[in-house]
């Protein structure tokens, strides 16, 4: 796959970096969604939580930015393999691959996360801007 100038194939190493930093962004979306049912009397969040926080945290943005904050810190973005441009990837797009995410997180040592299969399933890939 052709990339356009200027931006290349983001390494492992940066990627796993910018998961890091997201659990936090996420964890804070499930702590304050988690308040959200608790004041409104909704049970079963052990479950609905982490899905919707999911959704909410990764899906709006990199469906919108085509990035998370963590990402963004890093210069990472999530690109279309069909065309790769940076900006959101749109909400099917962003919507399969936090399905991918979800599925590959619950692999042993996150072992689908480091082969991509997020990735595979929605289409994707991340770059990183590499500046002239």
């Amino acid at each position: 796959m052709q990339l356009p100038d200027g931006l290349i194939k983001a390494n492992k190493g940066r990627r796993a970096a910018g998961y890091i930093l997201d659990l936090v962004g996420f964890v804070i979306v499930v702590a304050i969604l988690g308040t959200i049912f608790q004041i409104l009397g909704i049970r079963n969040f052990a479950i609905t939580g982490p899905i919707l926080g999911l959704t909410l945290y990764y899906g709006l943005f990199w469906a919108l930015r085509g990035q998370t904050p963590g990402q963004q810190l890093l210069g990472l973005h999530v690109v279309s393999r069909s065309n790769p441009l940076l900006g959101g990837i749109g909400f099917p797009r962003a919507f399969r691959r936090v399905i991918g995410y979800a599925i590959c997180s619950t692999f042993p040592f996150n072992i689908g996360l480091l082969f991509d299969l997020h990735d595979k399933i929605a289409g994707t890939i991340v770059v990183q801007q590499v500046l002239p």
